[in-house]
């Protein structure tokens, strides 16, 4: 795609925000960023070695009374060498295994290879099932996904699991930051059947953390349930991210991050977060090395709902520094348990001669159509030209994915 050499500079710009959000918020995007990787890598962690080691779980042995034993000591040796377990997910193990331990400590063990199928089931139901995926069925694969960072040093993680059609909620990991690591502190299982009450909560504002503002709020139908869902913008309201601005552009600069939230309504139980982006996708109200930039989001951006579509909109317009206007549009469809980036359109035009060019890019087909010749100003000056062409992208992108860099991605700008 050509793009002409002022509207790169325009781009270049203005990206200090979509490129780094702002001198500090860039720290804070990227620390975002990196924070949520490594609490991906972490949770994911147990539940690779938990598929590729054929599900294990606590043996039982002989002691050397001729007794049973749970061999819990061996289990969590195997656990502490995955270098990602905190010592607390084990004091939990020990506290919720203990009832079986001193139970099955009672039984012989010739009468325990004898014994029928579930016999010890009242004591020690998790012998009968993979109990950390709660089934006695085997996925097909398993999925992490909306990773939150809740706080300074904890942080969670939803873990899906593929039986052959969509992905299925299974659990929610806990895990907590010790000596720059991020550790396992608990992981919550739950019947399949209720896994949709998991992350209901009566009301959205119980799921905004505390010091933080809804500055966006947007309502329509998104999983074609016929019930209204929830789209919401928070952002951060801390003192020290307003900076003193000496140069052009506004005195004070709010360079507090940016959040948007996707809730789902739910017919009984309040409301469901179904994605949600950490990462800087969406630009704090000023930029600290773009000062002359308007807020992208909230001056002549947004967000919309319409038929099943969520669009997520930016407008980057300088009021010192650039002739160009750039619009960027997103559009997301909850697909496969996620919401799926399935379009971008784009457009720009220049404020003193009019000019103006746009892009469309289908994600779901990889087509796109790149239109220029059109005049703001004189329509008689007017003369559209369409080409149309393979998106050379082969990048997916989800919600949670997108980054101040999806942009250049999308438009193959280096």
């Amino acid at each position: 795609m050509k793009i002409s050499f002022l509207t790169c500079l325009s781009l270049i710009v203005f990206a200090s925000y979509t490129g780094r959000a702002n001198g500090q918020s860039a720290i804070t995007a990227s620390a975002h960023a990196d924070e949520t990787a490594a609490i991906t890598k972490s949770a994911k962690s147990f539940y690779d070695w938990y598929f590729e080691n054929d599900y294990p779980y606590y043996e039982v042995i002989r002691d050397k009374n001729g007794k049973c034993e749970l061999d819990t000591a061996s289990f969590f040796s195997k656990l502490r060498a995955l270098g990602t377990i905190s010592e607390l997910f084990i004091d939990g193990e020990k506290k919720r295994v203990k009832d079986c331990a001193d139970f099955m400590s009672t039984v012989d063990y010739a009468a325990y290879e004898a014994a029928d199928a579930y016999e010890y089931d009242a004591h020690c139901s998790h012998f009968y099932y993979m109990y950390w995926i709660k089934s006695q069925e085997t996925p097909n694969s398993f999925a992490i996904k909306s990773i939150q960072q809740n706080g300074q040093g904890e942080g969670t993680a939803d873990v899906y699991v593929n039986y052959g059609g969509a992905d299925e909620y299974l659990v929610t990991i806990s895990l907590q930051k010790e000596q720059n690591y991020w550790k396992i502190t608990d992981i919550k299982t739950i019947e399949k059947e209720s896994a949709a009450l998991v992350k209901g909560r009566p009301l959205i504002e119980d799921f905004i953390p505390q010091g933080w503002k809804t500055i966006l709020h947007e309502r329509g139908d998104l999983n074609k349930d016929g019930i209204d869902d929830h789209v919401i913008v928070i952002e951060d309201t801390k003192s020290e991210n307003f900076k003193t601005n000496d140069g052009l552009g506004a005195d004070t600069l709010n360079l507090n991050p940016r959040m948007i939230m996707v809730f789902f309504k739910e017919k009984d139980n309040g409301y469901t977060l179904v994605a949600q982006n950490t990462i800087g996708f969406i630009p704090s109200e000023n930029d600290e090395e773009s000062t002359c930039l308007s807020d992208p989001l909230m001056t002549e951006g947004g967000i919309g709902i319409q038929k099943g579509i969520l669009t997520i909109g930016f407008q980057y317009w300088l009021s010192c520094g650039s002739w160009y206007v750039n619009n960027a549009d997103y559009k997301f469809r909850y697909q496969n348990q996620e919401m799926a980036l399935i379009g971008f359109d784009h457009s720009e035009f220049h404020r003193a001669s009019g000019e103006q060019s746009s892009t469309s890019i289908n994600l779901s087909t990889k087509q796109m159509e790149y239109i220029t010749g059109y005049n703001m100003f004189d329509d008689s000056t007017s003369k559209p030209k369409k080409t149309k062409s393979k998106w050379k992208g082969e990048k997916s992108y989800t919600l949670e994915q997108c980054s101040p860099d999806t942009y250049f991605e999308l438009l193959d700008i280096k």
